[in-house]
């Protein structure tokens, strides 16, 4: 499955010894050898712990052998293979999606409903492109509090936010982005609570990126699908019309 024959070999992950227990580990997946280059150095000269690929082969071996923290996925090997990529990479990190200026809103929408947790348009300025990884890196302001003591109960669902596991009564477990994580948890800290798209940035610890481009809306839309197609309660997050979204189902914690 390699994208590019005539590419440069693989940069490994660095081992996960002593002297890199405080880096962050990204992965990049592009074909554009230079370009790959271009975008290690830069994350290494902010101490993130880089390696990349243009081998999908490659890619899911270096995922198995060494952990990560987020994958960076260029389109340049192809809209509809890195959309494909990214639908089965979101689960137990974030991804972003790097994309030319040309491609169509369309498909930077497709990328956030496969489950991109931010998608950044080349040419890009360098401090604006490490902040936006440093972001989607970030936790919630309150997870690690929440994640020592407590599981949310909704409708069919459970959540526990120590172990992210979102879990139906049926005890199916259905996997979560961090976006959407984040955002659930959100929902669930707020039931009933009519909150804006702002609102929604501000307490997720979402990038403030263009509201224009239906990134919240798109993580809402994953999430109903998520658990309102599993549950016989109806509308769980439901669109107030010109102030934003509310949980209307009842919480327990």
């Amino acid at each position: 499955m390699a994208l590019d024959a005539d590419a440069s070999p693989s940069i490994p992950l660095p081992s996960p010894n002593n002297s890199l227990k405080t880096k962050r580990r990204i992965l990049l997946v592009s074909v554009a050898a230079a370009g790959r280059t271009e975008i290690c150095d830069l994350l290494s000269q902010h101490g993130f712990g880089v390696a990349s690929t243009s081998n999908i082969a490659d890619l899911e071996y270096m995922l198995e052998v060494s952990p990560v923290d987020l994958v960076l996925v260029d389109l340049n090997l192809g809209v509809e293979l890195g959309l494909k990529l990214v639908a089965r990479l979101t689960h137990d990190f974030p991804v972003v999606v790097i994309g030319d200026e040309q491609v169509r809103e369309a498909d930077k929408v497709l990328a956030l409903e496969c489950g991109a947790d931010d998608y950044i348009v080349k040419p890009f300025g360098k401090r604006e492109f490490v902040a936006r990884l440093r972001v989607c890196l970030r936790p919630v302001k309150n997870t690690e509090k929440s994640a020592r003591m407590r599981t949310f109960s909704f409708a069919d669902w459970s959540l526990n936010t120590k172990s992210r596991n979102l879990r139906h009564v049926s005890g199916e477990e259905t996997k979560l982005s961090a976006a959407e994580f984040n955002v659930l948890l959100t929902f669930l800290d707020h039931p009933q609570t009519i909150l804006s798209r702002e609102e929604i940035i501000s307490k997720t610890r979402l990038n403030n990126r263009e509201v224009v481009d239906r990134s919240i809306d798109v993580l809402i839309l994953r999430l109903r699908r998520k658990i309102e197609s599993r549950s016989d309660g109806g509308a769980m997050i439901r669109t107030v019309r010109g102030k934003g979204y509310v949980f209307a189902a009842p919480v327990q914690a």
